[in-house]
């Protein structure tokens, strides 16, 4: 697919969204049809359905804290060599339904060296991806936060 769009959540950002958003022949997630989504809102799939809230556990990987720095570098890419060392060095268990978040030192190295092209930035690398299938069975959220 190809998408065109405006991000208003900065760089490096992740945030919920729904699943009527995207469909193929027809159908979106689960089959439901397209034509379930008008001007006037989703019948099925949408973010409404989160209106009271998620509550689940939230499960922090300080990758620099991990790695003895203040932040990763922009264009440093996080593996799942990484992860797993996270995991060993907190004795944490991953369960399914856990959110993870990812903190990379964004913030703080911006505060200590000012802005650069953030076109490069510190992030999970693609080889994360079965990773996240195989560990997290079910569902899976990498949020990077500031701090």
């Amino acid at each position: 697919m190809d998408e065109y769009a405006v991000s208003y959540h900065e760089v490096a950002h992740t945030h919920m969204d729904t699943l009527c958003r995207m469909a193929w022949n027809g159908k979106m997630y689960n089959g439901f049809p397209q034509t379930d989504v008008t001007d006037g809102g989703a019948k099925k799939l949408a973010i409404t359905n989160y209106k009271n809230g998620i509550f689940t556990r939230g499960v922090l990987f300080d990758i620099p804290r991990l790695k003895g720095k203040q932040w990763l570098e922009p264009g440093e890419a996080i593996y799942p060599e990484d992860l797993d060392a996270w995991l060993k060095k907190t004795g944490v268990k991953l369960e399914p339904g856990d959110v993870v978040f990812i903190r990379t030192g964004r913030r703080a190295r911006r505060a200590a060296k000012g802005p650069w092209n953030t076109s490069r930035v510190a992030r999970l690398y693609a080889t994360c991806a079965p990773w996240q299938k195989s560990t997290m069975w079910q569902w899976w959220a990498a949020i990077p936060i500031r701090m």
